[in-house]
């Protein structure tokens, strides 16, 4: 991948956004209960987590010139 071809878009954001957002509403359930939340997604999670590695591996090649090994 061309780091001069590569762009983070709002979309892209969006995703990173959306991650904390989905992280922050586990934890405060987890610390105001004690217990995991009974409507826990873990696909939408582990989606999440992949779609963020996606964003920050451009970021990264964006910033370092080269991809993360």
């Amino acid at each position: 991948m061309n780091p001069n071809s590569v762009h983070v878009t709002q979309q892209d954001f969006g995703v990173i956004r959306a991650s904390l957002i989905h992280s922050y509403e586990f934890w405060k359930h987890v610390v105001e209960t004690g217990e995991y939340p009974e409507t826990f997604d873990e696909g939408r999670a582990k989606e999440l987590i992949l779609m963020n590695q996606e964003v920050l591996e451009k970021i990264n090649l964006i910033l370092t010139m080269r991809p993360i090994s």
